[in-house]
């Protein structure tokens, strides 16, 4: 049976973000918005409109999906050829430039492209996070502010093009964030391939090159671990967990489980809850969400045990 990978914490890219403010703005005419000199770092992530942005004398051009960066101490003015909206977001922190430089940002390049259509964009998402939920606390921001800075790192297409040493872990580790958010869903392998933007059977290349699995394997061992917290963690039945992991048909995931585990979900369950019990260790707290019942998830395409295993 294939493990998981392990993942050390590499605290080199640990950074301390501070925000200060985040906004929404829209003007339905050409505009010129400034001259300002920002204290802190600023990020404009246009959703509509196209024009310029003058930082330190010289012109950069900008369009709808772009994000500008407005560098501290730096004077930066706003000209919109016609109707305009974006989301801001200023904010400090001692590694906020080092950050920015891994995305390709730096004060020669401050207007990024991403290498992702806006509808797939965390990037865009996060930015949406704080700017419609501003009764949310201030974790809750500090957390999205973080997840903005990861996103624009992720996305951005000069990251993807100077690090092409790394182009396959990218794509492998894309896969896998899309996995993790998906998975009590009904995605395939097709489904992950074409959110990476490559053949199924490449990218199935890329897995096991990468983890020495296919990408249909790795779904499938991911979903199973899934299965085994809440076997070991509540006492809801078979078919419940089945459906929270993507098997709309009961009989489908006992073959799979058993497939990677050598025995059905039932025994695995019953073999793990005794050896609890045989070292008196206290039973595990029921997780904060309960999975939904079978009935209550919608309706998904079964998933074959016989699929192809790119």
């Amino acid at each position: 049976m294939s493990e998981f990978p392990i993942h050390f914490y590499d605290d080199r890219h640990f950074a301390e973000l501070k925000p200060y403010q985040f906004s929404m703005s829209e003007h339905a005419t050409a505009c010129s918005i400034g001259p300002f000199l920002r204290e802190h770092y600023v990020l404009l992530y246009i959703l509509k409109g196209s024009g310029t942005i003058k930082l330190s004398g010289v012109r950069y051009p900008f369009e709808s999906g772009n994000v500008c960066v407005v560098f501290p101490q730096v004077v930066s003015l706003l000209e919109s050829d016609g109707e305009l909206m974006y989301l801001s977001l200023e904010l400090d922190g001692k590694d906020v430039g080092r950050l920015l430089a891994r995305a390709g940002v730096d004060t020669r390049h401050p207007v990024l492209s991403l290498a992702v259509p806006p509808e797939e964009s965390a990037l865009r998402t996060e930015f949406f996070a704080l700017t419609e939920h501003r009764e949310k606390g201030d974790l809750y921001q500090i957390a999205h502010v973080y997840l903005v800075m990861d996103a624009l790192i992720s996305e951005s297409s000069r990251q993807a093009q100077t690090q092409v040493g790394n182009l396959q872990r990218y794509y492998v580790d894309k896969a896998i964030r899309f996995i993790s958010k998906r998975y009590t869903e009904d995605i395939s392998v097709e489904d992950i391939a074409q959110h990476c933007g490559l053949n199924r059977s490449y990218l199935g290349k890329l897995f096991r090159e990468e983890i020495g699995v296919t990408t249909q394997e790795f779904l499938i061992q991911y979903r199973m671990r899934i299965a085994c917290l809440y076997l070991k963690n509540t006492d809801v039945s078979i078919g419940t967990i089945a459906a929270s992991v993507g098997y709309a048909n009961q009989l489908h995931f006992s073959r799979a489980f058993r497939k990677v585990y050598g025995m059905s979900p039932r025994d695995w369950q019953k073999q793990h809850l005794q050896s609890l019990h045989a070292f008196s260790e206290p039973a595990p707290q029921e997780p904060a969400q309960v999975p939904q019942t079978a009935a209550q998830q919608p309706a998904r395409r079964q998933e074959s045990s016989t699929q192809s295993q790119d």
